[in-house]
């Protein structure tokens, strides 16, 4: 059997990721080294999809030589009623084709967890593309506002550029002092290319909360359009930190991932 070509390797890979074969999990599955098996169903899901995820996307590689590394999962919901989960993972996947060069799959999924007698399955998963309308979250206020929180501060329009101070009310303090900078280049940098950029969530988990801490998984998308040209569009993945402030949530800090 030939080699797969780096083409051919892709959209197999993108091909089974999306069609999500059952792939099933115990405790037994994700006790790796010294890491500790999960205490609760939510945090047993994401561990299970974190499994899942490499497991899926090495089967999808075929012939061709696969690196899969989870760089970041959280459950955007869990019915523990139902036994049932659904779980962002970014996932960075490396293919090496036999005699040709390696390419990196920066990969963006949402994975269908059910339980079954203590076990987890991975039941579905889809490749969340930009432009992909989030799926309705258990979070609360806080997915809700951090959501809201983020395209505030990724969109702009050249036209209507009123100064970093409007985003205060949507971040922490030492945020917009950081954030500040960026701002100012894109005042001085938006005018000359007529450019607005629209941010969208199409997807957003919660990592870990404690008090008025929170960690967030966001899959964020951007479309930008500058004058009269078309319109490009970009997605990526970032893990917010976010501080409740006065019963809202504000973002923290913001880092890919």
């Amino acid at each position: 059997m030939r080699a797969l070509s780096v083409k051919e390797a892709t959209a197999a890979l993108v091909a089974v990721v999306c069609l999500g074969a059952a792939v099933t999990y115990g405790m037994d599955a994700y006790r790796d080294g010294d890491t500790d098996a999960p205490d609760t169903g939510r945090a047993d899901a994401v561990a299970a999809a974190r499994k899942a995820a490499v497991t899926l996307t090495s089967r999808a590689a075929g012939r061709a030589e696969v690196d899969a590394v989870v760089q970041e999962a959280a459950a955007s919901s869990y019915d523990e009623k139902a036994g049932a989960a659904e779980v962002l993972v970014a996932l960075d996947v490396t293919l090496r084709p036999k005699g040709a060069p390696s390419t990196l799959q920066r990969l963006r999924l949402s994975v269908s967890m059910e339980e079954d007698g203590g076990d987890w399955k991975a039941t579905g998963s889809r490749t969340v593309s930009v432009g992909a309308a989030a799926p309705e979250g258990d979070g609360g206020d806080l997915q809700t506002e951090i959501s809201t929180a983020m395209t505030q501060l990724w969109s702009y329009d050249y036209r209507a550029l009123v100064g970093v101070d409007s985003l205060a009310p949507v971040t922490t303090p030492d945020f917009l002092d950081d954030y500040a900078s960026t701002y100012e280049q894109i005042e001085e940098l938006a005018p000359q290319t007529s450019a607005v950029v629209t941010a969208t969530v199409s997807g957003v988990a919660v990592i870990a909360e404690e008090g008025d801490h929170a960690s967030l998984l966001v899959f964020l998308d951007q479309r930008a359009r500058k004058g009269k040209a078309r319109p490009v569009d970009a997605g990526t993945r970032l893990r917010v930190e976010a501080e409740e402030i006065d019963g809202t949530w504000r973002v923290d800090g913001v880092t890919p991932v």
